[in-house]
């Protein structure tokens, strides 16, 4: 479980135009130990290049990119950085679209989602998503 560090916020800040990044998210909040949800990304890039976001979470399906099924193509992860090919985005200046499932633990150590279920069978959940732990939550 990592942070970025700065070398890759600077990578990502030269990657992406400033104010165009937007989120939609959607959590699936279960009782037990997992959570689930889709998360569709918008964003422009400055120029042609690879763009990457960082996700520590179990798991995460690229579903589409600009619309187009990306269900059977495997963007690899590495120490929770996913990496999406510049030849899949679209020009620079154009807007970008992404959709991803994926799937989590809630958390345990005082970071990201929690989840508690009381004696009485209620679910308790909180959360310590600062920019730093939101990846935990979601991509």
């Amino acid at each position: 479980k990592r942070n970025l560090t700065q070398l890759e916020a600077e990578t990502r800040f030269a990657q992406i135009e400033q104010g165009s990044v937007r989120y939609d998210v959607s959590l699936y909040l279960k009782k037990g130990p997992i959570f689930t949800g889709e998360i569709w990304m918008s964003f422009k890039t400055q120029k042609t290049t690879d763009v990457f976001f960082d996700y520590v979470g179990i798991d995460y399906q690229v579903l589409s990119i600009n619309k187009q099924s990306t269900e059977h193509e495997k963007f690899d992860r590495k120490d929770g950085i996913v990496t999406i090919p510049s030849d899949m985005l679209d020009i620079p200046g154009q807007e970008n679209l992404v959709r991803i499932r994926f799937e989590n633990n809630y958390s345990t150590d005082g970071l990201g989602l929690h989840s508690n279920t009381d004696v009485d069978g209620a679910q308790y959940l909180w959360s310590q998503g600062e920019m730093a732990w939101a990846n935990r939550i979601f991509p």
